[in-house]
């Protein structure tokens, strides 16, 4: 259910209900809840490995954030030194 939880689509439900900077209510969100058919594996090595996979797919997320924000440095860099020089892109 976190993976669920904290996906784009669940993300998005929770937001709609969004009352200031509290989640007041789940309401119709809560509601889908019921119509979601959730499969628990009942093996836990294969809960483990779906859980191990959410997460190693949440560490690349964010090793992919910080690869971007070391590229836009880079590039704000760059054309701070060309603007700085009078060179023409």
């Amino acid at each position: 259910m976190d993976g669920f939880l904290l996906s784009i689509y669940g993300q998005i439900q929770f937001q709609r209900f969004v009352y200031g900077g509290v989640v007041d209510k789940i309401g119709e969100a809560g509601d889908l809840f019921n119509d979601i058919l959730v499969l628990k594996p009942t093996d836990k090595s294969i809960e483990n490995k779906i859980g191990s996979l959410v997460i190693e797919a949440y560490n690349k997320k964010d090793r992919a954030n910080q690869i971007e924000e070391e590229v836009l440095k880079q590039l704000e860099t760059s054309l701070m030194e060309i603007a700085e020089g009078g060179e023409k892109i």
